[in-house]
């Protein structure tokens, strides 16, 4: 009897490991029409970029054989894949839309039955900043600098505004004194939850009908060294932080009383959900996104904006 099977999509798009920054991550789960899951099974899959609607002008390929978990879920990296056509490094974010098309073979072959396509609501965090920092050329000189101890915590990340003010993300000095759950509210969706704005993350899962507790919220109550804006990071956020962590821990190696940021037996929360039971949490050991049930309790690191 032939199989026939589905994409239950989650789409992440990070930028995964700082030694590696052109990168996206990237997850679907797989079941099939039946809603089975497709648990511990090899695949193939192909991921296309395209620059218009019609899929006609593909502008990135590349190939994956993996295999999918036993809740059906495959994780892989868009950048570290079998290069078919173009390089992510030089691909033009900021010019206009970009659609990723999804081809599975379920068999782990060259077959590719089964499509999906999608528009990218949002460009890539790392893209995006790294689009930003080419426009901050002709903004202007920074006045500050990644490592600064400035207004209760440590810059990681500097850019200019549409206006050429200067603004950056600032880190708290410390991890929160205990570990936190996502939310108390462990199976429903915040709206439209976002990759790169930390702050509207946690307001909107403060904000959810029956919240008691959270992550967030413990960021939101925060008040340290003359500051109460702080909020728990996005993911994107949260990476670009990692990505900074030499600079950050330095400076920090110099201020009393402070923890330095992703040791590597912590695991941390960001503020961007994945589906109604799950978040995305940062593993510096292994430099590693993945999602992770919200009841869980993990590490906590504040930052705000200036």
């Amino acid at each position: 009897m032939k199989k026939y099977y589905t994409f239950a999509f989650l789409l992440f798009f990070n930028f995964l490991f700082c030694q590696f920054p052109n990168k996206i991550s990237y997850q679907a789960n797989l079941r099939d029409l039946n809603n089975l899951i497709l648990s511990n099974k090899n695949i193939s899959i192909k991921i296309s970029l395209f620059s218009d609607s019609q899929l006609t002008k593909k502008i990135y390929s590349e190939f994956h054989f993996t295999k999918t978990n036993s809740n059906g879920l495959i994780s892989i990296v868009i950048g570290d894949g079998e290069n078919i056509q173009g390089d992510l490094e030089y691909l033009k974010w900021s010019e206009g839309s970009i659609y990723i098309q999804s081809e599975l073979d379920p068999t782990g072959g060259t077959n590719f039955v089964i499509k999906d396509a999608k528009k990218l609501l949002s460009v890539p965090f790392a893209f995006h900043s790294k689009t930003a920092e080419s426009l901050t050329n002709s903004a202007g000189i920074f006045k500050h600098y990644i490592g600064e101890y400035f207004e209760g915590g440590i810059i990681f990340h500097l850019y200019f505004d549409s206006q050429k003010n200067e603004r950056g993300l600032i880190v708290s000095l410390n991890d929160l004194n205990e570990l936190y759950e996502y939310s108390n509210i462990d199976s429903a969706l915040i709206d439209e939850s976002s990759n790169w704005d930390g702050e509207k993350n946690s307001m909107d899962i403060v904000n959810q009908s029956g919240h008691i507790r959270s992550a967030a919220l413990a960021c939101l109550d925060l008040e340290s060294n003359g500051f109460n804006d702080w909020y728990l990071p996005s993911i994107g956020e949260l990476e670009l932080l990692y990505s900074r962590k030499v600079d950050v821990n330095r400076a920090l190696k110099s201020i009393a009383n402070t923890k330095e940021v992703f040791k590597l037996q912590f695991i941390y929360w960001s503020s961007t959900e994945v589906v109604l039971t799950s978040a995305l949490r940062l593993d510096p050991n292994r430099g590693s996104i993945l999602s992770w049930q919200k009841k869980n309790k993990l590490f906590v690191r504040p930052i705000r904006k200036f």
